[in-house]
């Protein structure tokens, strides 16, 4: 499954439909959610039956400003469950009520903390996999503004706290590192990161193979963004986490966690599940090789036992000492 996100800046002129229309003949996305699109409900249905899409659901725009919409496939796939002039939740049918919502942020800064309440209300409805995508009108770190005045610390604490509150963790966007951007060429260029994907453990879970991409643009001073997931069965027999106490007789375990820890920018769900997938991944070589392991390093042992000169006396310590620690994590693993 496939979500393209755009926030358009509106939808009545040819050149940005064109521009769509290429977008999604590219891409070929299951589902099309669009922001700002200062059109009413004929001009989206209009643009459904253009685009060849089975469904749409639209928000209308108030006045001047707003109007969302979701167009989709398959009307057997996602059910609308949720929406109001900031958001669209979208129910997929089929994959253990995995929602999908479609988000805008309040564009003024006086607006910040309700922006914040809006998206920590929303938490309490979605328990199962989560992921909130598009334009927040917020930055979540310092790295994500270029030029430009400094940005409030306490508006980075806010948006922060309120990506805890419902335990969201960022997507990793792949391209240019910037979603908007204002007086390219001159020296007020300014580039930000407004747009991104969140989503919460279960859905990282579910879909960590998927990919958010930054597409080229030349309309709107909003790039387009591609998320492309597919779901992925676990069960109880494979794919389930567990954490062995054999781990924490590695020496390496805790600069496996400090290295996460530090890429994840201080996100505890974003750091565990680094930290679970890499130790998931590497300890498959150890499980049930435990006596090759060891029996390999006692072969070590005793071939350096022969030597004389003066670096073996450092290497045999070295080595028997990854034989005892092997011996103890065998032991643990088994108990």
């Amino acid at each position: 499954m496939s979500c393209l996100s755009w926030y358009c800046q509106g939808l009545g002129s040819p050149r940005s439909v064109l521009f769509l229309k290429g977008l999604i003949r590219v891409q070929n996305s299951t589902v099309v959610i669009l922001i700002e699109t200062l059109v009413h409900s004929n001009k989206i249905e209009e643009l459904r039956v253009k685009f060849g899409y089975d469904c749409c659901f639209f928000v209308d725009c108030v006045g001047k400003s707003g109007g969302l919409a979701v167009i989709w496939e398959d009307k057997d796939i996602i059910s609308i469950s949720g929406y109001s002039n900031n958001y669209i939740d979208m129910r997929e049918i089929d994959h253990m009520g995995v929602t999908l919502t479609g988000f805008y942020g309040f564009p003024q800064r006086s607006r910040r903390r309700n922006f914040w309440d809006l998206l920590i209300s929303l938490s309490p409805i979605w328990s199962g996999p989560w992921v909130c995508i598009r334009d927040f009108n917020d930055l979540l770190n310092p790295d994500d503004k270029l030029g430009g005045g400094d940005h409030p610390n306490y508006f980075f604490q806010g948006f922060h706290n309120a990506a805890d509150c419902c335990n969201f963790s960022d997507i990793l966007l792949h391209g240019y590192p910037f979603t908007w951007e204002r007086g390219k060429g001159s020296s007020h260029w300014v580039q930000e990161r407004l747009d991104r994907a969140l989503a919460n453990l279960n859905w990282l879970d579910y879909f960590h193979n998927c990919r958010l991409s930054n597409l080229s643009h030349s309309v709107s001073d909003h790039s387009p963004m591609f998320l492309y997931f597919e779901f992925r069965w676990f069960s109880f027999k494979r794919g389930r986490f567990k954490f062995e106490i054999a781990w924490l007789i590695n020496n390496d375990l805790k600069e496996v966690v400090r290295k996460y820890w530090v890429s994840s920018s201080g996100s505890l769900l974003h750091c565990l599940h680094g930290c679970g997938t890499y130790l998931k991944d590497s300890s498959k070589s150890l499980h049930g090789n435990y006596r090759q392991l060891i029996a390999r390093k006692k072969e070590q042992l005793d071939c350096i036992r022969r030597m004389n000169d003066a670096n073996s006396g450092a290497l045999f310590a070295s080595i028997k000492n990854e034989l005892n620690s092997l011996i103890a994590q065998e032991e643990a693993y088994w108990k």
